[in-house]
Order: structure tokens, then sequence, then C-alpha cells
């Protein structure tokens, strides 16, 4: 709950926004705000036509409120529910519609698995839940995180550097600024760039930290070792050996890196065991192979937006394979290839 607060702290700038009042900065993180879902987007319109509408009332004429709430209630479901009575004086009119707005703008980020919040160090975090989204940070710079990732930045972000903390998966398309160089901290590596686009699986489960470059040119050292520094080009791919504190470079043989971005999936003469790595980072699930002679049998074919059960089937149907759910975990099973 209490990020749930933070939020509504953050979400109060709208009327400042509104009045005219809001700094640059102000402007800046509500803009990041409304582009971080198409949802945050049509709910401030909605917000705004009721501001509007409030604003230009005579405090002694009566407002039918409940008729409001009623347009904007009807939009979403919810259990929980306050009743907040509206003294006749304009101010207090607007701040009460503001945390209807706020409250109605929490519960539809937490349906759709997306949030945007202030922590209490001041910094913006944006971070997804069960559902993939993209967003676009104040310099321009477009970011695509995976389910269950997130990405923070100081309220300064752009004035005088670029610094973005991340967690989980994520790919960069940055806004080239030779003046101010973007660096992500991803674990125990930072990642510097000046405008490139590239991928990081930096999931904390995981062994190892993957960066591999889409577009442009990429330094990637270590914390606390900044002479431990290699130089990546479009195709390379960099790893942080988590155990080892090793940083290796080597060409990216993997086609599907970005299939949890655009749901493509090709495979070609592919492992068994090649093929369910990439579903699972593909689809944040959990299958095991239980049966140690399937390992390498091998598959070829596309798979285009297509569900997991889907593939999963397919793989049933083209290898003679038995699939056993047990709760989160997808277990396969089978007698050779």
């Amino acid at each position: 709950m209490e990020n749930n607060q933070q939020n509504i702290d953050y979400i109060l700038l709208l009327t400042k926004y509104l009045d005219n009042e809001a700094t640059k900065e102000e402007q800046s993180l509500l803009e990041f705000w409304k582009q971080a879902n198409p949802s945050n987007d049509a709910l401030f319109k909605e917000y705004q036509k009721i501001y509007s509408k409030i604003a230009g009332i005579n405090p002694e004429n009566q407002i039918d409120i409940n008729a409001e709430w009623g347009k904007l209630s009807s939009k979403i479901t919810f259990e929980d529910s306050k009743i907040i009575e509206l003294a006749p004086r304009r101010n207090q009119l607007i701040w009460a519609i503001l945390k209807v707005a706020a409250v109605i703008i929490l519960l539809s980020l937490t349906t759709v698995g997306v949030y945007l919040f202030t922590n209490k160090g001041g910094n913006m975090q944006f971070s997804t839940g069960n559902e993939i989204a993209e967003t676009t940070l104040p310099d321009g710079t477009k970011v695509t995180l995976n389910k269950y990732s997130s990405i923070q930045f100081s309220k300064q972000f752009n004035e005088k550097t670029r610094n973005v903390t991340q967690t989980g998966d994520a790919f960069f398309d940055v806004t080239s600024d030779k003046s101010k160089p973007f660096q992500i901290k991803a674990g125990e590596i930072i990642i510097e760039v000046l405008g490139t686009s590239f991928y990081i699986d930096a999931g904390q489960e995981n062994e190892k930290i993957e960066v591999i470059v889409k577009t442009g040119n990429v330094a990637v050292y270590q914390q606390n070792d900044t002479t431990k520094k290699i130089m990546l080009v479009s195709g390379n791919k960099g790893t942080f050996l988590k155990n080892t504190g090793e940083l290796l470079k080597s060409l990216n043989d993997d086609i599907n890196y970005l299939a949890w971005k655009t749901r493509e999936l090709i495979f070609n003469n592919t492992p068994l065991y090649i093929i369910i790595e990439t579903l699972n980072r593909t689809y944040k699930s959990e299958i095991i192979i239980k049966s140690e002679n399937i390992k390498n049998c091998r598959m070829t074919g596309p798979y285009l937006n297509k569900t997991l059960d889907y593939i999963l089937e397919n793989l049933k149907a083209g290898m003679d394979l038995k699939i056993e759910k047990k709760g989160a975990t997808i277990e396969i099973y089978g007698d050779g290839c």
C-alpha cells in the first residue's frame, strides 16, 4: 500500500499541470507517465474533461459529481471503494476529483500490471508485472520491458547525466547525445552507450548477465573495475559470469533473443533443450525436460504470434512427447528421438 500512496502523490502533479503551474521537470514526468501505457493517456484525458468542467463552475452552483464519477468508475471494476464528500468550494472540489482520478489510475495500472511510482530516494521507477510494456524516457530513448522487469532513474534524468538501473529483461533504443553518455547499471556491470539499440538480460535468478547489440556500439565493464572493459558492435554478445567475474565477448548466434518482444520464434533443426530454454525466456515459463534421452531431439519451424500452449502441442505431436502440468511447472517426458 505504501507504493500506492507514493503513486497518488505523483499523480497529484496533474492539478498543477492543468492549472499551468507545473515546472518543466514535472511536465516531463507527467509526459513519461502518459506514454508508459495507453491506458494512462486515456485516463488522463478523462480526468482532463472532468477538471475542465469543475474549473468553469461557479462555487455557488451545484455540480453532479456522482454522475461524473459514474462515467469514470464504469470503466473499471474494483471491490473496495470510498465515498468522498465534496464541499461546495472550488479548490476542494478539484482536489476531491483529483483523488478519485488517482485511485482510478492506480487501479488501472494494477489491472494491466504496469507501475510507475516515485520511491523514497526520489527516483522514478517503471516496473512490469505479468505484461510486456513499452515506454519512452524523457530524452526520447525507447525502452521495452519484459515481464517482471523494471528500470529506475533520477528525476533529474537528462539534465546532466542519463543513468538507469535495470533488473530483468529490457530492450533499449537509445537516443543519441554525445554530451550525455547513456549508462545502465545491471547487476554488477555497467553498459555505456551514446546512441544504439541493444538487449540486456539481467535476471537476478540467472548465473550470468547478457548484453546483445542490435545496432551501434556498446561498452561493458564491471562497476568496481573499469579496466575490465569489452567493446561490442552490432551482432556481438557480451556475457558476465557472476560466479567468476569473467566478462566475455562473442558473436550472437541466438536469432530468438528478442522473441519475448516480437513474439516471433524460428527454430532450424534446433535441439529440444535449446527450444525449452528459449520458451522459458520468451514466455517466462518454467518448463523442465525430465527425460535425458530427448534433450537433443530436433525441431524445425516458425511460430509467429503463437501461444505457449500452441507451441507445446506442436512439440508434443512432432516429437511424440508427454507433457504434464504441475502447478506453475511444466514437465516433459519422452522415449527418445
